[in-house]
């Protein structure tokens, strides 16, 4: 691919790891679009490093905008070149397909405990698109297939044990080796003690946390049952720059009238609290002065908005 050499005025040209933070896109993923597509062509150094423009990161929005339209990535090419305007598509071409395969494949990996072809569908999904598409085209149907699956089936406490295993270490792993690179805000990314967990809320967690991270902020993530009167501690030892605090249930009255309220005045950094419990006490929270989230990208913007 002929790489486009850097000009002399490189003023507005940005490094890849802002151009991640920009867009969400990770780096890898942005490389592979690259490299496999030539959907994109960064400028090079000398040294090789790649720098983006206004133009790239535009390109890269429009890229997103096709893909979440269920476009095949290895379409995504020609439609640009058409300078194409994205619209919703149900052709034989869409990516729909390629991930109901994706998902039967995970599921048969799960029931015969492959770990190796569940690794090989996991990274080559990822290696392609961002941790948010995996997350709502891959992981989260995969879990919610299973569960219907596992009803009174012998074996499916086997299997949900393995499923849980190998996607809590694979998230982890993915979440740590983002945070070596990633250079924007500490969040502190955390559940409560008097709140109800299920099983499967961790894989929720770290998939926030990978979408937190894919956008460039470092996440601190304390998994488990942190008592709230302690919250303020974590954030002082680790230096975080906001609080975010994720339940999948409902919260209990004591927590929504006065934990949060109490945690909000001894804390000096801001409290967003997301996840489906902003939904199920939407009423109740529009008369507090919490900061609610109601997904990732509702998240992003609450963390911009507060950090300014």
């Amino acid at each position: 691919m002929t790489k486009l050499v850097v000009p002399e005025n490189t003023e507005g040209l940005i490094p890849i790891r802002e151009v991640s933070r920009q867009t969400g896109v990770n780096a890898v993923t942005l490389r592979a679009w690259e490299r496999r597509y030539g959907l994109i062509k960064p400028y090079r150094t000398a040294k090789g490093h790649r720098l983006y423009d206004h133009e790239h990161v535009t390109q890269i929005k429009t890229i997103l905008e096709w893909i979440n339209r269920g476009v095949a990535v290895s379409k995504v090419k020609a439609l640009l070149a058409n300078a194409a305007t994205p619209e919703p598509l149900d052709t034989p071409d869409s990516d729909v397909n390629n991930w109901q395969i994706s998902q039967t494949q995970f599921i048969n990996a799960v029931k015969t405990f492959n770990e190796d072809k569940l690794d090989d569908i996991y990274n080559q999904a990822l290696a392609i698109y961002p941790i948010d598409l995996v997350s709502e085209n891959l992981i989260k149907p995969v879990i919610n297939q299973l569960k219907k699956n596992w009803q009174g089936q012998f074996g499916q406490i086997a299997e949900q044990c393995f499923l849980l295993t190998q996607l809590r270490a694979k998230l982890t792993t993915r979440l740590y080796h983002n945070n070596k690179s990633t250079t924007g805000s500490k969040l502190l990314l955390t559940q409560l003690a008097t709140t109800i967990h299920t099983e499967f809320e961790v894989i929720d967690l770290l998939l926030t946390a990978l979408a937190l991270s894919a956008h460039n902020y470092h996440v601190q993530l304390l998994a488990g049952k942190l008592p709230y009167d302690e919250v303020s501690l974590a954030v002082e030892k680790l230096q975080s720059q906001a609080v975010i605090i994720f339940s999948q249930s409902a919260l209990e009255r004591q927590v929504l009238q006065k934990e949060l309220q109490h945690l909000q005045q001894l804390l000096t950094v801001p409290l967003i609290l997301t996840g489906q419990c902003t939904m199920i006490h939407e009423q109740q929270l529009h008369t507090t002065s919490t900061i609610t989230a109601t997904d990732n990208a509702d998240l992003i913007k609450q963390i911009s908005l507060h950090l300014q």
